[in-house]
C-alpha cells in the first residue's frame, strides 16, 4: 500500500457537504431580518428630515422674494396699514395708522391703564391673510368683552391679560402682544381685496396639477378655474412682523418719540392654520408661559453671545403641549423705558427639547425644557416673557428697516 493509499483510508476521508444546516438557515434569516427592520425604522426619519429640509430651502428662497415685495410694495408705509379694532362695531374696526393707539398703553381691552406708549412704538403684525379669510370676518361679527380669551384684532389671538397657566384673561397686567393690521391700497386709502391680497402672501409657483389614477402613462396636466387662469395649490403664505428697536435708535434718541428703525421678521408657513376662533384641539396660534431655568448669576451665559440658550414653557394642561426640534417661537414681553412703554420681542428656533411632558409638580401645569436657537434676550421678573407658537413656519427672514 503506498502512502497516498494511506491518507486516503477511510478513517482520515471526510463526506463532501452538500447543503446547510437548519440552525445556519436560521442564524442566516435572522441577520437578514434584523437588516430590514433596522433600515426601516429609518425610514420615517429620514422622510421628515428630507420634507424638514425641502420646506426650509424652499422657505428660505420664498421669504427672499417676500422681503423684496415687502420693501418694492412700500409696506413700511404706516398710512397703509389699518389696524383691526376688534372693540369698535363691525362696520368701523377698520382703523388707519394715524388713529393707532395713541398715547394709550394699548388702545385694547385695558388700554387706559398708564404707563403710555406713542405711535410708532408698537408693535406690528401685518397680516392681511388673516382678515381676508371669509370664515374669519364671518366669526368677527360679535363684540369682543375682557372676558372673552380670544381677540382677533392682537397677534397672537389673545387677550392682552390672557393667563397660559389658567387657559383665562386673568393677569393683572397686559402682556407682551402686536396689533394685527389689514393693508390699504397706496392709491384709493381703501382695503385691499382679498383677491389681491391672497396672490401678494400665497405663494403661486407651486402650479396644481391633475394626474389620471387609471392610465400612469398619460401625462400631468394643468387644472384651470372658470375663466382660464391656473391654479396653484398655494401651501406656502406668510405674514410680518415689526418690533421698535428695544431702545431708541440714534436718529431718534428721546424714547417719547416714535421709533423710526424697526425689526421686520418675515414669517413663512406651510399649509398655516389661520382659522379663527381656532376650531381644534390644536390651535394655529398657541401662548405659553416662558421662565429662565437658571439664576443669571450663577449662569450667566444663557442667551449670551448670539447663540440662543435655555428656556422652560409652561401652559395649563387644556394647552396642547405637541412641539417639534425646527418649529419656531417667538418670544415676547413689555420692555419700560421711562414712561414710555413698547412690545420687544425676537423668533427663535427650537434645536433641542425634552420628551412629552411629564412634570406636574404644579396641579394643571405641564413644562418642558426647550433650547432655542436666537439672539439675546434678557428676562425681566417685572415684566413676563411669553413665546408665541406658530403650527408649520418654515422659516423667518429677519431684516432692520425704516418706517414711516
Amino acid at each position: 500500500m503506498t502512502m497516498q493509499d494511506k491518507l486516503r483510508s477511510p478513517a482520515r476521508s471526510t463526506i463532501r457537504r452538500r447543503g446547510v444546516t437548519v440552525i445556519e438557515v436560521l442564524f442566516a434569516t435572522g441577520i437578514a431580518i434584523f437588516g430590514l427592520v433596522g433600515i426601516a425604522s429609518l425610514i420615517g426619519v429620514a422622510g421628515r428630515q428630507a420634507s424638514d429640509a425641502n420646506k426650509s430651502s424652499e422657505g428660505q428662497a420664498l421669504g427672499q422674494v417676500w422681503y423684496s415685495e415687502f420693501v418694492t410694495r412700500g409696506f413700511n408705509d404706516s398710512s397703509r396699514w389699518r389696524w383691526y379694532n376688534d372693540q369698535q362695531p363691525p362696520a368701523n374696526r377698520f382703523t388707519a395708522a394715524s388713529a393707532l393707539p395713541s398715547p394709550l398703553a394699548r388702545g385694547t381691552t385695558n388700554g387706559t391703564v398708564p404707563p403710555n406708549r406713542t405711535r410708532n412704538r408698537h408693535a406690528i403684525c401685518i397680516d392681511p391673510l388673516f382678515f381676508a379669510d371669509p370664515l374669519n370676518l364671518a366669526n368677527m361679527q360679535t363684540g369682543f368683552a375682557s372676558s372673552q380669551v380670544y381677540r382677533p384684532g392682537l397677534f397672537p389671538y389673545y387677550q392682552d391679560n390672557y393667563d397660559p397657566l389658567t387657559g383665562n384673561p386673568s393677569l393683572t397686567n397686559n402682556l407682551g402682544r402686536l396689533l394685527r393690521v389689514s393693508l390699504a391700497d397706496a392709491s384709493l386709502g381703501s382695503l385691499l381685496p382679498p383677491g389681491a391680497i391672497e396672490r401678494m402672501f400665497t405663494s403661486n409657483d407651486d402650479l396644481a396639477m391633475n394626474f389620471s389614477e387609471e392610465d400612469k402613462t398619460l401625462p400631468a396636466f394643468r387644472v384651470y378655474d372658470g375663466t382660464a387662469r391656473g391654479l396653484y395649490k398655494g401651501e406656502y403664505s406668510w405674514f410680518a412682523t415689526l418690533f421698535p428697536r428695544e431702545f431708541a435708535s440714534g436718529e431718534t434718541p428721546n424714547v417719547l418719540a416714535a421709533e423710526t428703525f424697526h425689526t421686520l421678521s418675515v414669517v413663512v408657513c406651510k399649509r398655516r392654520d389661520k382659522a379663527f376662533p381656532p376650531a381644534t384641539e390644536l390651535p394655529g396660534e398657541r401662548l405659553l408661559q416662558v421662565r429662565s431655568p437658571f439664576d443669571p448669576n450663577l449662569q450667566p451665559n444663557n442667551f449670551s453671545g448670539g447663540s440662543g440658550g435655555r428656556v422652560q414653557l409652561a401652559a395649563h394642561v387644556d394647552v396642547e403641549s405637541s412641539l417639534l426640534a425646527g418649529d419656531w417661537v417667538l418670544l415676547t414681553r413689555q420692555q419700560l423705558d421711562g414712561s414710555v412703554l413698547s412690545t420687544i420681542g425676537n423668533w427663535y428656533r427650537v434645536i433641542a427639547l425634552d420628551a412629552e411632558p411629564d412634570d406636574y409638580s404644579t396641579p394643571g401645569i405641564w413644562t418642558r425644557n426647550v433650547i432655542l436657537d436666537g439672539p439675546d434676550w434678557i428676562f425681566d421678573s417685572s415684566n413676563p416673557t411669553q413665546a408665541t407658537l406658530i403650527r408649520d413656519v418654515a422659516t423667518v427672514l429677519e431684516r432692520v428697516i425704516p418706517v414711516y
